[in-house]
């Protein structure tokens, strides 16, 4: 008896301490700000990571984003004045909420 329970504390001493160290390592991004994740994860590149994320922008000028009817998934060339389907995936129009009427003219 006296052997089991000294095994038993044994066990849950093991798991305890396996527990702690492990939730307090270093190598954890918690503490870490996003800047820091960013420059781990990125070290060794020689490119601006946060420019990268911040510079990328959708051109929205073409007839997928101005036209009256658009595919709802912005297929690059589609679109167009009336109801119709995307060439490129099928799906069906819809009414485009940012289109200017003045602008079409």
């Amino acid at each position: 008896m006296k052997k089991s329970t000294i095994i038993i504390a044994f066990f849950f001493l093991a798991i305890g301490f396996v527990g702690f160290s492990s939730c307090n390592s270093s190598s954890s991004n918690d503490d870490m700000n996003t800047e820091e994740v960013i420059e781990n994860i990125h070290d060794g590149h020689d490119h601006d990571t946060e420019a990268t994320i911040n510079e990328t922008k959708i051109d929205k000028s073409g007839p997928e984003y101005t036209s009256k009817y658009i595919c709802p998934m912005n297929c690059k060339g589609s679109g167009g004045n009336e109801p119709g389907k995307c060439p490129e995936c099928t799906m069906a129009y819809i009414e485009n909420e940012d289109f200017d009427e003045e602008l079409d003219d």
